[in-house]
């Protein structure tokens, strides 16, 4: 952050520009829109399945912003939409005794 600061400064390393580092520091941050905190995926290291089911845990699913891979330039809150969307396609359509999924009938 250091070096970003003193790079993008015009006026210099004065007292005023020591204080606007700090600043930037203390409360530069993710702004609470953390995502890719539960990894998806088929291997062992993976938290939820393509599914969106937990692994390991019966009738327990991840439906947020913590499935995403990576960061989407806009807002969250759009993708996290459109997880639950696509959930709602999904869940209703699981098979109550076996753990694999029964495809969805076609819309019409």
């Amino acid at each position: 952050m250091a070096d970003t600061c003193a790079r993008t400064s015009r006026r210099g390393r004065g007292p005023r520009d020591r204080g606007q580092e700090r600043g930037l520091t203390r409360h530069a941050g993710p702004h609470w829109h953390m995502t890719g905190t539960a990894r998806m995926g088929s291997g062992a290291l993976s938290v939820v399945d393509p599914g969106l089911a937990v692994q390991g845990v019966g009738n327990l699913f991840v439906v947020d912003a913590s499935v995403m891979p990576t960061i989407p330039r806009a807002n969250t809150h759009a993708t996290t939409i459109a997880i639950a969307e696509r959930a709602a396609e999904l869940l209703p359509w699981r098979s109550r005794d076996s753990r694999q999924w029964v495809p969805a009938a076609p819309r019409t």
